[in-house]
Order: C-alpha cells, then sequence, then structure tokens
C-alpha cells in the first residue's frame, strides 16, 4: 500500500503518493508533469508503446530532479520508514534514464539506459530496458529478500525497487507531436510476492 508514501530528492519532498496498492510485479511511474501518450500509437519509441495493464502511470507536480547529481528516497506513508533510495552524479544529465543493473535489484548500481544489453534506446518507463513487460522477466532480483527481520529493530526491509529515473531531460515530442517539460520520471516496481 503506497498510499501516502512520498518520494523525496535533495531539495524535499518531490511526490506524495494517492490511494496505490502495488502488486507482485506491478509498477508505478511517476513523471514531473502530464503523462506521455502510451496508447501504442504515433511515433515510434518508449514513450508511444503500449504499456501492460500491471503498470500505473502518475503525474507529479515538477519532480525538479538535478541532472549533477541527486538523491531520491522512497519512504512508507509513517514519514520515516525508507523503503529504497539511489543516487546519481553528473552522468544523470546525458537526456537517458539511469537504471539498476542487474534490473529490479534494489542494492545494484545505476548505469547509463543505453548501456543495458538489449535496450531500447534512451528509457523504458514501465517496462525493462528492453522493453518487456515486469511480469514477463525471468531471472529473478537478487539483493532485497523482502523478509521483515526480527526482533524490535525499527528497520523494514522492503521490497520495492526504484528501478528506473530520468532526470530533466531536453523538452521531446510526445506521441501526439505536443511538446512536454515534464518528462522526468521515476519507477518504482514490486518484485513481489506480495501486494506492497
Amino acid at each position: 500500500d503506497l498510499t501516502g508514501a512520498t518520494l523525496s530528492d535533495a531539495s524535499g519532498l518531490v511526490y506524495t503518493f494517492p490511494s496505490l496498492l502495488l502488486g507482485p510485479d506491478e509498477a508505478v511511474v511517476v513523471f514531473g508533469g502530464g503523462v506521455p501518450n502510451f496508447t501504442g500509437s504515433g511515433l515510434s519509441g518508449p514513450w508511444c508503446a503500449a504499456l501492460p495493464a500491471s503498470v500505473h502511470v502518475l503525474a507529479g507536480n515538477g519532480l525538479n530532479l538535478n541532472n549533477t547529481g541527486d538523491t531520491v528516497t522512497l519512504v512508507a506513508s509513517d514519514g520515516m520508514t525508507v523503503l529504497d533510495t539511489l543516487a546519481w552524479g553528473v552522468e544523470g544529465g546525458d537526456d537517458q534514464s539511469l537504471n539498476r543493473d542487474p534490473e529490479l535489484d534494489g542494492l545494484a548500481p545505476l548505469v547509463r539506459h543505453r548501456n543495458l544489453a538489449g535496450s531500447v534506446g534512451a528509457f523504458s518507463p514501465g517496462t525493462l530496458a528492453t522493453g518487456v513487460g515486469f511480469d514477463e522477466h525471468v531471472v529473478e532480483p537478487t539483493g532485497d529478500t523482502g523478509i521483515e527481520p526480527t526482533g524490535d529493530t525499527g528497520v523494514f526491509v522492503s521490497n520495492l525497487v526504484l528501478n528506473e529515473v530520468l532526470a530533466d531531460p531536453e523538452s521531446d515530442a510526445n506521441c501526439d507531436g505536443t511538446i512536454d517539460n515534464g518528462d522526468e520520471f521515476i519507477e518504482v516496481h514490486n518484485p513481489g510476492p506480495n501486494t506492497l
């Protein structure tokens, strides 16, 4: 249940989730402003690809992610439990997304999207870098176990993964030919096995 969870960067709060249950192998993509056309029609490329029903697409109100380096933190609705974080440096200014490698591994480093094997291009919001849906991936993620530790440690091990981020790209044409300056996005994935 991501209801009330937040995304923050080095400057502060950038997004608060509305009511949202994220099931196994589901993802949510939060865009900086507006939502690109994901009908599968129009121009070619990942912005125009039809997304699986397991992907929730939400419009933020300006993420304002920093190209020269930033840290994004996903915090549960209690305001204290950190579910995942990711950080990048100047590579955020390359007008391509940064992905976990291997994907869906919350402990994996970030790499430039075009450097991933089989990459569809500069970004792939709502799918793996190859354009394949999350529910079609074969390799199970490593890293976080999804098991809550025993004892009163005050620490929750999350299965959620901040898998892909695109920081403040240059304006591009959407599938419908319009220009959208809010194309930056953050992708959150639930590798499962529980609804979160």
